[in-house]
């Protein structure tokens, strides 16, 4: 009887504690490319864990400063969760790449592909002496 006892004292004090040592993760993908919007750490990486933490670290925004130089480093990663309040969360990977995409090119706009010129958009080569013209 009194381990029965033992065991639930020990159970009833574990679960808060295994509670609080709810484990975090984030695995960092290798790249993004961005439309110059904000950026959240939702978006640089897979955020694994309890819901609701998952959540708040997720919707943290990063600020420019960080990833001016293309990469968004562990260590300042840790520096902005720091900032936000959150001192446990596992970081896997060194950084991610990131890159502004380029803005489309006008569609429409005629592409004469000559004898000797370029394969363009996989479309074949002319045959010697004849021009094609392609439109994007």
């Amino acid at each position: 009887m009194k381990t029965v006892i033992n065991i639930l004292i020990l159970l009833i004090l574990g679960v808060p504690s295994a509670i609080e040592a709810a484990e975090l993760s984030l695995f960092l993908f290798p790249g993004l490319t961005y439309k110059n919007t904000a950026i959240k750490l939702e978006t640089i990486g897979r955020i694994t864990g309890e819901a609701v933490q998952a959540a708040k670290i997720g919707e943290i925004i990063v600020d420019e400063q960080y990833y001016r130089d293309g990469y968004l480093t562990r260590q300042e990663i840790m520096e902005i969760l720091d900032c936000a309040g959150i001192e446990q969360c596992r970081i896997y990977g060194n950084a991610v790449r990131i890159t502004v995409s380029k803005p489309e090119q006008e569609k429409g706009s005629p592409v004469v592909i000559d004898r000797g010129g370029k394969k363009y958009n996989n479309c074949p080569l002319p045959l010697p002496g004849q021009k094609k013209e392609i439109r994007q």
